[in-house]
């Protein structure tokens, strides 16, 4: 029976192990899945290797080892669902390896292709999302309630098995009891022959035993110096054994497991079985405390992060202060990669930001120079390998911790990267007095991953604000050349190539900036799709329910919530009392009728396969109503009738806002794209005022034609007026060709302005000179008139265009601001997006 137990206590422990390994499994999947990172396809391979593989191994010999044809049978088809469920994995792996190029292709397409390629993405997702709702996550949850049943299974042999102790131990009273009895009775019989003194001994040993029939542990009783010593002295072992077992258990039932107590001898099996039971307990003590105290790290970490989002030396130095306390350690700094380093771009600059030594700040400056892939000091070398170094002895010199008492050198140092999908953003160097676990190292490498993916997003914004201030200060420039082009618009007939130029240069700086944003939203979203899968792999509170021995469920029906969901609601314990109505009276009225449908549907299904999967909103403390998934089990009896209720709460409300906002940021894509088609049609017109410009000059040609006589006699003005445009045409060209020249050329132009103001002199001397041979000439006179009159009317027709031009040129810059509004409303979104980012987080 003592056999029994233990193993029974091993299948539970190796089934609790298991049931945690495959829930990290199917988080890695999904994690695959979403990101497409094969560390991730890594992580999932070594988990199924070094823990769930060796588990079942071991798991199955156990059951063997207990010779119990249900538990082998139960661990073989766990065996078997695992087996399975692994090559659903693979075969899911597989479908993501066959479609990964479809979803690679997304970053690089152009933008009119984006919209065919998202698609195919959502097809992709949502292909994989159906393989892991009807193949993955069923198996899982078979696994989980075989799994489930087989621990229930053995809590019952436990029981059992301590209920036979239990037994035994009445039994060997009773034997004692037997013994004593039959002395008794051979006492009686030679009682003729025993003195009183005898008879008294006699009537001792028989209350004791009676005190120990009944239940009784009866005081050490005094010796009578006669043949019964013996017995009494039994008694009185017995009766000492037995209260510092009952004293043991009663100890170790308060988490009192360093009591001492030791048995009588091997042979002792109720001593022997107790002490077993209060290490294995320990155990598991030990196991709840880490994970209590992780977990807890965890959100404390969040909350520094998410309050600290806006700079880098503030978030870094409150973290580190944070950790340095939490883990118990003396003295850290935090490294960070300069970034934009475009003086250097073969070397790697790692920068001191934050140290901290007896949660006190130094103010310590300090850089660390990575030569290509050489590194001379332990931070460096941490950087370049991308993984932890742990050093228990640690070199002279390297590292002292100095206070107003003395110095004294750390005997432990540990250097954790600062990394996210493997590309390291900094160092985390940690020193400690005493050894460190290694539990809490895995808790520092979990928020140092945590602080990685806050460092991105809090560098993503600094970049796209100082993108937005080049926007602006080129915009700005842009403006200022527009201001000085426009004074030379009426005097310079091609200012239709120069607001072309500028168009285009528009449209290029406008396609650059919508690129950039476009990819600071995909990283950003990437983001937010692995910290809502880490979020969706947490639950935010537990509730259970006994159900009443009527069966009748009413608003105060006790229900137990666990302090985190409470916490989270802002509620106090008194607030949030332990009864059905916290809850029933708080949810939504829209969604009171459905939720309690489905939930009691979900009770008075005896199958139990209608199940209880809920989305509804709970009212918190604020009065706001927050978006939670809801969940529940019901244990029944052999009836099918409910006993027990338990279930879970987690909050997505991030992930409704998150919907939103993307739905939101598609707006905004889709009322720039209007902007788009609204430049392209201020580009239409102004090609369209290009055409009349050409017709006037054919018009002007056709003129020339007619009129060679007039043609011969300006022949030496046209002349000049064609090198003039010549030479404004190539100055037009170089100013097309560079904007760095912009100011030369508009020197040029001044002077081709002045050519222009001599050219007319020359003409009004012309025109004089015609006057004068007026009398001589007159037919020449009035053709000279018709001319005139000619380029006047085209001259007015110009003016039109320019007009029309200006018009246009009104537009863009209406254009301009609405784009500038458009890009401030992105990096509003930006933001938001990042506080959510971190209320994920």
């Amino acid at each position: 029976m003592k056999k029994s137990g233990v193993i029974s206590l091993n299948i539970k422990n190796f089934t609790d192990k298991l049931l945690t390994s495959i829930n990290q499994s199917a988080a890695s999947q999904r994690a695959y899945f979403l990101t497409v990172s094969p560390s991730y396809r890594e992580a999932n391979l070594l988990l199924w290797k070094n823990a769930i593989f060796p588990s079942l191994d071991t798991l199955m010999i156990i059951a063997v080892q207990s010779k119990q044809p249900e538990v082998i049978k139960s661990s073989q088809v766990i065996t078997d669902l695992c087996k399975k469920y692994n090559k659903a994995q693979e075969q899911m792996s597989f479908h993501i390896e066959n479609n990964i190029n479809n979803y690679l292709k997304l970053v690089d397409t152009a933008f009119y292709e984006r919209q065919e390629k998202v698609i195919i993405a959502k097809n992709y997702i949502k292909k994989g999302t159906e393989i892991i709702k009807k193949e993955l996550e069923p198996l899982r949850q078979l696994i989980s309630d075989k799994v489930l049943v087989l621990s229930k299974q053995q809590n019952i042999i436990l029981q059992k098995t301590l209920n036979d102790a239990q037994q035994n131990l009445v039994t060997n009273i009773y034997i004692t009891l037997t013994v004593s009895l039959l002395i008794i009775l051979l006492t009686i019989s030679l009682g003729y022959y025993i003195t009183s003194h005898l008879r008294k001994s006699v009537g001792k040993s028989v209350n004791l035993l009676t005190q120990l029939s009944r239940g009784e542990l009866p005081k050490k009783a005094s010796l009578s110096y006669d043949e019964f010593d013996e017995i009494i002295n039994s008694i009185n072992r017995l009766s000492a054994n037995m209260r510092n077992a009952s004293e043991f258990a009663l100890q170790v039932g308060r988490s009192n497991f360093y009591t001492i107590f030791k048995s009588v001898g091997n042979s002792d099996t109720l001593g022997n079985s107790l002490l077993q039971m209060r290490e294995q307990l320990r155990m598991v003590a030990e196991q709840e405390k880490r994970r209590n105290w992780v977990t807890e790290g965890i959100s404390q970490f969040s909350e520094i992060i998410r309050n600290n989002s806006d700079n880098l030396e503030i978030l870094s130095e409150s973290f580190l202060l944070a950790l340095i306390d939490y883990v118990g350690a003396v003295q850290g700094g935090v490294f960070l990669k300069e970034v934009n380093n475009q003086e250097d771009t073969k070397n790697t600059k790692l920068n001191l930001i934050a140290h901290y030594a007896y949660n006190q700040k130094k103010y310590t400056q300090k850089t660390i120079i990575i030569h290509g892939k050489y590194a001379d000091t332990l931070v460096g070398q941490a950087y370049l390998e991308k993984s932890k170094i742990l050093l228990k002895e640690v070199p002279d010199n390297y590292l002292v911790v100095s206070s107003g008492l003395g110095e004294e050198k750390p005997s432990v140092l540990l250097l954790m990267p600062i990394k996210i999908n493997k590309e390291v953003e900094g160092i985390l160097e940690i020193s400690f007095f005493d050894d460190i676990d290694e539990y809490k190292m895995d808790f520092i490498d979990r928020v140092s991953q945590v602080l990685a993916s806050s460092l991105v997003s809090v560098r993503s914004v600094e970049t796209t604000e100082r993108l937005l201030k080049e926007f602006q200060y080129q915009t700005q420039q842009l403006r200022e050349q527009e201001d000085v082009m426009r004074q030379n618009m009426e005097e310079l007939s091609s200012t239709q190539e120069i607001m072309e130029t500028k168009q285009k240069e528009l449209e290029t700086l406008k396609q650059s900036l919508e690129i950039e944003v476009e990819k600071r939203t995909v990283a950003l979203k990437d983001s937010l799709m692995r910290f809502d899968l880490i979020n969706r792999a947490s639950i935010d509170g537990i509730w259970d329910m006994v159900v009443p021995k009527d069966g009748k469920v009413t608003f105060e029906t006790p229900f137990y919530w666990t302090e985190q969901l409470i916490n989270s609601l802002g509620y106090s314990q008194d607030e949030f009392p332990n009864k059905l109505s916290s809850w029933a009276l708080k949810v939504h009225p829209e969604d009171v009728e459905a939720v309690f449908r489905e939930f009691i549907a979900h009770f008075k299904d005896k199958t139990d396969k209608t199940i209880f999967d809920s989305i509804h909103r709970i009212q918190n403390k604020e009065g706001k109503f927050r978006w939670f998934r809801g969940g529940a089990k019901t244990l029944r009896d052999k009836d099918g009738n409910g006993i027990r209720i338990a279930g879970f709460l987690n909050d997505i409300t991030p992930q409704k806002e998150l919907d939103q906002a993307l739905i939101d940021l598609k707006s905004q894509q889709e009322a720039m794209l209007i902007k788009q088609e609204e430049l392209e049609k201020a580009n239409k017109k102004m090609k369209a005022n290009e055409d009349i410009l050409k017709k006037s000059l054919e018009k002007i040609k056709a003129n020339e034609v007619e009129n060679k006589q007039q043609k011969q006699v300006l022949q030496e003005q046209t002349e000049m007026l064609k090198a003039q445009e010549e030479e404004l045409r190539q100055n037009m060209e170089e100013l097309v060709a560079t904007q760095e020249e912009m100011q030369k050329k508009q020197i040029e132009t001044e002077k081709l302005n002045t050519k222009l103001q001599a050219n007319e002199e020359i003409l009004k001397k012309t025109f004089q000179k015609m006057k004068a041979n007026e009398a001589e000439n007159k037919q020449q006179k009035q053709n000279l008139q018709e001319q005139t009159e000619m380029l006047k009317a085209q001259k007015e027709e110009m003016q039109q265009n320019m007009e029309q031009l200006m018009i246009t040129q009104n537009e863009i810059q209406k254009n301009e601001v609405a784009l500038k509004k458009t890009i401030e409303e992105l990096k509003q979104n930006n933001s938001a997006l990042q506080n959510k980012l971190l209320n994920n987080q």
